[in-house]
């Protein structure tokens, strides 16, 4: 059986992080029919947000020796957090606006 050479195994890892990276906003936002075929180049700016986010879920998981399932656990756990927060940021609070501003009460 022939070996593998260990820089092709490093530019192959390499280049599924970068698509990672570059798929998950398309995933996200244009599959879903956020965004409109105009719009999918400027997909490019919310790499850092969306690719960011599956990258770490990624390499936590790799370097972990975590599996399939886990990386499930993960993002399904990051998902009901940004669920939870788009509810609260979202909802009619008392301003009436759409969002809610939150404020500290300091009590002087």
């Amino acid at each position: 059986m022939a070996e593998i050479d260990p820089e092709t195994i490093a530019a192959r890892n390499y280049l599924m992080a970068v698509g990672l990276c570059l798929l998950s906003p398309l995933i996200a936002e244009y599959l879903l029919g956020d965004w409109t075929l105009q719009q999918l180049l400027s997909l490019l700016f919310l790499v850092p947000l969306y690719g960011a986010g599956a990258l770490a879920v990624r390499e936590i998981a790799r370097h972990c020796g975590l599996g399939e399932a886990h990386k499930l656990c993960i993002c399904l756990s990051g998902l009901v957090m940004y669920s939870i927060l788009g509810l609260y940021q979202f909802s009619k609070g008392q301003t009436g606006l759409g969002f809610q501003v939150s404020y500290v009460d300091l009590g002087l």
